[in-house]
């Protein structure tokens, strides 16, 4: 700020209020330059002389200003106009004005909010001194934080569908798959049960996506064999694709093991191969493979997103394999959690590859050869208490556990499941809950039947997740949960895999 701003004209005879102040004239200009509020005179309606700080939030320069181009009512929005005479009025009435919102408009067009005040500096002729507050970036912040709240609004409805949804998915599929193994169902009835259980699957798969839209689904990672996994799951995929699609197996005996969601992992594997069985109707092989890779410098600076260091790769072949859609959504999940990388070939004449890194771990995964899955036929043992608020989900899950040998007592909240418990004389091996409960959580019920049940096992089934597992929707180690929608063989094989698993000390 130059020294001019000190003298602005005034008649002969009138002391400088500057003068008046006491204050030296090089404090002054200091305090008037500030960066952080504008400063402008007004000899009534022209702007006299302003600082840098206001000239930037009006967009003018100060040849332009000297010039006389910098005007009060051309700044000033019509709307702001009744505003600015009151602001007047209360400045020649009382000598000052308190601090009030308004709007310039600025050089180039566009609108800068602002907050205010003035004060008179001399009253023949009038002069002013405003001091402005430029509020474009606290309003810009204001209106951020009102859109996060409303976004966060429907983060919450997105997760309250989805777990709502899940119930009515999980009872859909259920009843599907009991209707599939009735011997007696016609070919074409058949045929329409198959096509409501495959429309349930891809609204399964919607619901997953509003869960990851509203960051509640839930992970579990442990270490894993890749190996053992997809031993697993090659009785699974032989049913799921049928006798016409080859499962070719290869594995890598020295492939790492790896951190990473299991039922994360198992997702990918059946949704690639679905998709692959679905494009070749008559027939064809799927190649499921494992690697063990050293990712060098120079093969990471190819593939963007891929860390140099040691890799367990899964390899799917198949000369149909296509992949878009709510797989290449979980592949990216799994990536995004395990520390990994993945890659697409799809090239017209040549085999189709879906490629997955997944960052090795120095942790051993369980030794030992990985077992076989039960037969769904082996009979099962014991007395399991399901929980759950959703009819449907207690009747087919009753319907199940019973018919592989489960005495199954069921309850639709915490305080009937208490009383039950209380009246049952035998032993409760397992609790089956919904982790939110009418007035309660499954967490909760569970720490208070482990009081006089020490002994009894737990699974928590949930369509979304709250608080009681984590803000950041990873289990605690030890934590057995199952997502819904789950099929009925999936939930058999949970339960039968908790019961036959050691009791954890605690």
């Amino acid at each position: 700020m130059t020294d001019d701003f000190s003298h602005s004209t005034r008649p002969s005879g009138v002391e400088s209020p500057i003068e008046e102040l006491s204050v030296s004239r090089a404090c002054v200009a200091r305090l008037v330059d500030s960066n952080i509020i504008g400063v402008l005179v007004t000899h009534g309606d022209t702007i006299a002389e302003a600082n840098d700080a206001f000239l930037r939030m009006v967009g003018y320069t100060r040849d332009e200003l000297a010039e006389g181009r910098v005007r009060w009512r051309e700044l000033i929005p019509p709307e702001h106009a009744d505003a600015d005479a009151r602001a007047l009025e209360d400045m020649q009435q009382l000598g000052g004005c308190p601090p009030f919102d308004t709007e310039f408009i600025r050089k180039d067009g566009t609108r800068c909010a602002v907050l205010m005040g003035g004060a008179i500096l001399s009253r023949s002729p009038l002069q002013s001194v405003w001091f402005v507050l430029d509020l474009t970036e606290r309003r810009a912040f204001e209106e951020r934080a009102r859109r996060a709240l409303r976004m966060e609004s429907l983060v919450h409805l997105a997760g309250g569908i989805a777990h709502d949804f899940n119930d009515l998915l999980t009872a859909i599929l259920g009843s599907a798959e009991l209707l599939l193994e009735n011997e007696s169902l016609g070919a074409e009835a058949r045929e329409d049960v198959e096509q409501i259980r495959k429309a349930a699957k891809r609204a399964a798969q919607l619901t997953y996506q509003l869960l990851a839209f509203s960051r509640r689904q839930v992970l579990q990672p442990r270490v894993l064999d890749l190996n053992a996994v997809l031993h697993d799951l090659r009785t699974i995929l032989r049913h799921l694709l049928g006798e016409h699609v080859e499962v070719v197996t290869d594995f890598d005996p020295d492939v790492p093991p790896v951190l990473a969601d299991l039922a994360q992992l198992e997702q990918i594997v059946v949704d690639v191969a679905l998709e692959a069985r679905d494009r070749m109707p008559a027939g064809g092989r799927l190649t499921l493979a494992t690697q063990n890779a050293r990712v060098d410098s120079a093969f990471a600076a190819d593939h963007p997103g891929l860390r140099p260091g040691r890799y367990a790769v899964l390899v799917v072949r198949n000369s149909e394999l296509a992949l878009g859609g709510p797989t290449l959504d979980s592949v990216y999940g799994v990536v995004r959690h395990s520390g990994g990388y993945f890659a697409v070939q799809q090239e017209p004449g040549i085999e189709a590859g879906f490629t997955l890194y997944l960052a090795a771990v120095e942790q051993p995964a369980r030794e030992g050869p990985p077992a076989e899955p039960p037969s769904d036929d082996a009979p099962g043992g014991g007395t399991i208490l399901l929980v759950d608020d959703e009819e449907q989900v207690l009747s087919l899950g009753r319907r199940v556990l019973e018919r592989v040998g489960f005495t199954v007592l069921t309850a639709p909240d915490a305080q009937e499941a208490i009383q039950l418990t209380n009246r049952h004389p035998g032993t409760i091996n397992l609790l089956i809950v919904d982790m939110v409960l009418p007035g309660s959580s499954g967490r909760e019920l569970a720490a208070q039947l482990a009081i006089h049940r020490p002994a009894i096992k737990v699974i928590y089934i949930s369509g979304t997740v709250d608080d009681a597992i984590g803000r950041h929707r990873v289990l605690a180690p030890g934590t057995e949960f199952l997502q819904k929608p789950f099929s009925l063989d999936h939930l058999v094989r949970k339960v039968r895999q908790v019961l036959d698993a050691p009791a954890v000390r605690t």
